[in-house]
This record gives C-alpha cells, structure tokens and sequence, in this order.
C-alpha cells in the first residue's frame, strides 16, 4: 500500500464496520463513531463536491474544527487530488493574520471551514483572503458516486503542513504519500504489532495530532478515540478516563500534559481510573523532562499505569513526525551529564549540582538515518554533542515555495554519506544506538563567553517557585550596553495572584544562578497567557523576546539585576 488511500480502500474490503474514529463532544460524551466504510463514504462525498468546485490541484486551507467533520473533510481533499492546507481556526485578530498569510504563501484557492465559522466572518474578511469558502457540511454531503477516482503515486504531495513556529516564522512542509506510510511505518514499529487503540486529545492540525492520531490509524486500521484539546485543557482528567472507559493501548502527549495530570488531577477523579490497558505513552513535541515523569508516573500506578509505557520519540514536521522512538520492550535509558561539558559539546559524568539529567529518545525508526556532524557538518564521535542531521523515506521535500530555504536545509550533502540529509537545527549527541536531545542550535545563550542552553535555564527557572506555570517560560538573550545579557520570562498560574512577586522573581534569579552560574539582567513576570504560545502550546522563544525588545509584553510585575556576579 502506497498511499493512504489505498490503506482505507483496503481496510473497506476487509472491515467495512469496523469502528475506525469516536469523537467525544465535551471530551466525555461520545457523540458518534465512522466505520470505515462510513468514512471512506464521506470522503468520496467530499471529494465529489471538491472535484466539481475545481479544488483539484488546488491548495485547500482546511479552517474546521477539531472532529469527525475536519478529518474526513482532510481525507476527501486527498481523494479529490487537492492538498489540504491544515490550519488553527481563527478567533483573533494574530491567528487571522497568520491564516491570511499562510493562504497567500500557497496562493489557496479555497477554504473548508464549518457553516458557522463562515456565517460569522464578514464578507469583506472573505473577500478579502482571495478564497472561495466552502461549507463543510455541504461539501460532506455530495454524492459518493460521483467521485472521479483519484489514486496518486507515493511521491506526489499530500498535504502541506506547517510548522508551529516556535523557532521562528512558520512554513509550510511538502509532505508525500509516500512520507506518510512509512513515517506510519515507524510507528508501527515503535508501538509493535499488538492489538490498538488509539486515545487522544491533540490538535489535529498539528503533525503530533494529525499523523499520530488520525493518519496512522487509518493506515494501519486500529480505532481511535479523540477530543478536542480545549476539552482536555478545562479538565485534564478527560484524557486519563477515556483512556479508562475505551482501554486506550496508546495515547501521543506532549510533556506539559503530564505535568497538568499530575497537578489538577483530583484524588476523587483518579480512584475512578483504570490505567492498566495503557501499553505505549508516546511523548514528543518538546523535551521529555524526568523531574515530569517522577511526578507523573507515582501519581497513577496506583491505578494501573505500568510506569514501563514511557516512550520518548524524537520527530519533527520537516521529517513527516517520527524520527526515532523506544519501544517499550527495551530499557528506558535516563542519561545524567555534566552541563558545563555539555555546553562545551562534550558528554561527561556529571559533577557537583551541575548534572543534567536526559531520557534517550530511542533509536532511528527502521529506514531513518541520524547523524550527528559539527559546525562544518563533519561527523562526530559518539557521545559528542552536534547538530543533528537526519535522512531517509520520511524526509520530506521541503517548503513549499521557498526554494532557498528547502536548498539549504534539505539538500546537504556530507562526505563518506550517501543521500542528502535534512538540518534540523536541534543539538544532540548518539550514544549506544539512542539518541538524546541537547537543544536548539540557536536556542543557545552566550553571556560571557559561557555557551548556556535556553532549555537548561527554563528548566531551573520553573522549578524555583509554585506560583510559576509549568512549561510557560522562555529564557533568551539581549545586548545590553554592549554586551550580552540574560532575560527570563515566566508566566504565573492563575491561583499565583496574591503570591508577593518579590519573591518568585528572587527565586527565580537565585535559581538560575545555582544552576548555570549567571545573574540574569531581567525577571519578566506575566500573566495566565502572557507567554506566546504555539498551536501546540510550545512557548516561542523568538517572538517572546521580539516582545521584549518592544516592550510590548505588559509585565505584572519585573526587577533588573546587577551584573558583578556573573
């Protein structure tokens, strides 16, 4: 099966009624369940209504809300030849301008959103955006039979998936069929080959969500329950008890939402789980913290979470998703290093109160190549930090309509290693087969000549204080009379308001201090939703300190620091 496509068509012939997606209205009650027969009906509906408007060829944006109507509304443009353009629906003035600006960068001919969305912007904003707006609805209930069958090779493009952007401006990632079965693949092989299903909340327009929770079960044919992330987000218990009504097997989450269980999660509300059908916790989009897990894993192996689940995976959109992943029947690796070594691209022991303590990420899924290469993209030993290269069949072909940036970051060329490798710009370093994530390369802070790492102050900054939101904080640099200075940003919770701000800003710099030796010459405190966020809720790093540089962050509280200690 080359495509996904071909996957569902299969799957039809095979199990026409078997249970393929469940869609949890308010994130408990089950509104309906497709069958796969049900589904690969609706999308030649779709595709029947997309082929008669003329999106054939065409850029889609899909602007539909998370649920039954935007996954089958993402498969009929497939069937029809078109490629979808998955985006976050807009309800402010920012995410229309990014919408906007997405729809111009593809030059998209139309927009499938709900009838709604449509009916409550005004016609100048529609107009104004260049694009035909077709209801969802509507082009859902087209007639199947009059479907022209589109079947693409595995290298024609799929969809165009952008990147969150939070290293930088978002762009849109040429992703094939042919990506996506074996990124699917990977998956497989991470999770093995046991009986699955599939539970979860993530955006489906982001490339965890969409390929780990919808593609992938439909390629391979295992049910999947979802829920929308703002009904995980108001009661994080959600998550962990549809996995307990539906005996979810495997469940993608980023790290922040293991902090949120482990924090909201009620005693009540956890005597009522039942972990003990969670075979595989596929952790990825940011770092996967230990201090996390600690929190996490004690919490719930009193109701049945077997704390062996853990899956650290390394992925990125530029190579589908998965790069590398543990599968559960080997060790979890958890590396303690020196950080001050590491800040010199060494892996050392650690030493004193300077150790950081890392999960591997698991090895190259089968077919993926890493490659670790210094500044002048030359190889490096094992257990030597660099940039991390990666190639392979889920290497995708680039962004769409930047022909510069896909030249320099998907076509490199190093000596003694066929093929071209993608730069991903994340610092890490191999050791025994596993990968281990170090940072990014330009998400380093140089303050004296120290080389820090934003991610190593962020994590000591968030663990100085309580009244601090858990992943809601970005560390970066700024010159200040001539010279490099340190800035961290924190957002509170919103339980924090009458906490003296003196004191979590104290902490915090203390904090930092200990950890990497250096004052930082600001203390940012914001509140609940200050920090710019991703659609996937990682904190962008760039934008927070373009903010800061235009003073346009709005601090509830901050105090500048004297530098003599540094």
């Amino acid at each position: 099966m080359s495509t996904i496509i071909d996957a569902i068509c299969a799957h039809v012939e095979r199990e026409p009624n078997r249970p393929q997606f469940t869609w949890l209205i308010d994130g408990e009650e089950q509104s309906r369940t497709l069958s796969t027969a049900e589904l690969d009906r609706l999308a030649r509906a779709g595709a029947a209504a997309l082929q008669e408007a003329g999106a054939a060829g065409e850029r889609v944006m899909l602007l539909v809300r998370p649920g039954l109507e935007f996954i089958s509304g993402f498969l009929a443009c497939l069937y029809a030849g078109a490629i979808p353009v998955p985006a976050v629906l807009p309800r402010r003035a920012p995410e229309f301008e990014r919408m906007f600006a997405i729809a111009w960068r593809v030059t998209a001919r139309f927009a499938l959103a709900d009838a709604k969305t449509i009916e409550t912007l005004p016609a100048a904003l529609r107009q104004a955006s260049g694009m035909s707006w077709l209801p969802v609805e509507e082009i859902l209930s087209g007639d199947p039979e009059s479907w022209r069958p589109f079947f693409p090779k595995a290298s024609d493009l799929a969809f165009l998936q952008f990147t969150s952007g939070s290293t930088g401006n978002p762009r849109g990632v040429m992703v094939s069929h042919g990506n996506l079965v074996h990124n699917s693949q990977g998956m497989l092989w991470v999770r093995g080959e046991e009986p699955c299903r599939v539970v979860s909340w993530l955006p489906p327009y982001h490339d965890m969500g969409l390929i780990g929770a919808i593609i992938h079960p439909m390629h391979t044919g295992v049910h999947s329950v979802l829920m929308s992330p703002h009904h995980f987000l108001q009661r994080p218990a959600r998550w962990l008890e549809a996995i307990t009504r539906y005996q979810g097997t495997t469940s993608p989450a980023p790290d922040f939402a293991l902090r949120l269980c482990a924090e909201r999660v009620t005693d009540e509300d956890r005597a009522r789980l039942d972990l003990s059908s969670w075979r595989l916790l596929v952790c990825g989009a940011e770092p996967v913290r230990p201090s996390t897990w600690q929190a996490f894993a004690p919490r719930f192996v009193p109701v049945g979470l077997d704390p062996n689940i853990l899956s650290p995976c390394y992925g990125l959109a530029e190579s589908t998703l998965i790069v590398t992943g543990r599968r559960t029947s080997e060790e979890l690796v958890l590396r303690s290093a020196d950080a001050s070594a590491l800040e010199e691209g060494r892996v050392e022991p650690a030493r004193g109160e300077r150790g950081r303590v890392m999960f591997a990420c698991g090895s190259p899924v089968p077919g993926q190549k890493v490659l670790i290469v210094d500044e002048q993209l030359r190889p490096v030993p094992d257990a030597t930090v660099g940039e991390i290269l990666i190639s392979g069949p889920s290497a995708t072909h680039g962004y769409y309509g930047d022909e510069q940036a896909t030249r320099e970051l998907f076509q490199v060329e190093v000596p003694s290693h066929e093929g071209r490798f993608i730069r991903t710009g994340d610092l890490g370093f191999m050791e025994n087969g596993s990968l281990f994530i170090v940072g990014r390369l330009k998400d380093v802070v140089k303050i004296r000549g120290k080389t820090l790492h934003a991610q190593d102050i962020e994590d000591a900054a968030s663990a100085s204080h309580p009244a601090l939101s858990p992943g809601a904080i970005a560390a970066f640099s700024v010159e200040e009379e001539g010279e490099e200075r340190l800035v961290v940003v924190a957002e509170l919770k919103r339980t924090a308001r009458h906490t003296p701000p003196e004191s979590i800003i104290t902490a915090v710099s203390n904090a930092v201090v200990q950890a990497q030796g250096v004052v930082p010459f600001e203390v940012s405190l914001l509140r609940p939703g200050g920090v710019p966020r991703t659609s996937s809720g990682k904190v962008r790093r760039r934008e927070c300190r373009r903010l800061w540089l235009e003073r346009a962050l709005t601090p509830f509280a901050e105090e500048e620091f004297s530098q003599a200690a540094s």
